[in-house]
């Protein structure tokens, strides 16, 4: 009986006592009045209310959550939107700079080539001709 209200304990009270009085006597019950089917339906009623009003707290806290999140959703696409082109931009410098290194590395190959080549003619050259050519005269 703790959630019951006033109205709902005064009805029951109402509607029960003729009840027992007609179970107690001889005589059919008499059926119950205008004012005790009024207490009754008001406590009907207040219940109906109360729930009414539970489900518009929770439609009122649902449609906060809604827009709250709405725009930490959008906030948080326009986010990694940001971070894909950074990766984008990212993976292109990569293969850039990938691209660069091995140019470089075959420069460096092909200059060590021709280095040693000339080096190793060089070396062909002055073995073969004096340093110092004699004087015509």
């Amino acid at each position: 009986m703790r959630g019951m209200t006033m109205k709902a304990i005064l009805a029951s009270g109402v509607i029960s006592f003729p009840l027992f009085l007609g179970a107690c006597s001889s005589t059919p019950p008499a059926p119950p009045s205008a004012g005790a089917r009024m207490l009754e339906r008001g406590g009907q009623i207040a219940e109906h209310g109360k729930a009414w009003e539970s489900g518009n707290q929770d439609v009122l806290r649902g449609r906060d959550l809604i827009a709250k999140n709405e725009k930490q959703l959008s906030a948080g696409e326009k986010e990694l939107a940001r971070a894909q082109k950074a990766v984008r931009r990212a993976e292109e410098k990569i293969a850039k700079s990938t691209a660069g290194k091995a140019k470089g590395e075959r420069l460096v190959a092909s200059g060590t080539v021709e280095m040693q080549q000339a080096e190793a003619s060089y070396v062909a050259l002055r073995a073969t001709t004096p340093a110092v050519s004699p004087v015509q005269r």
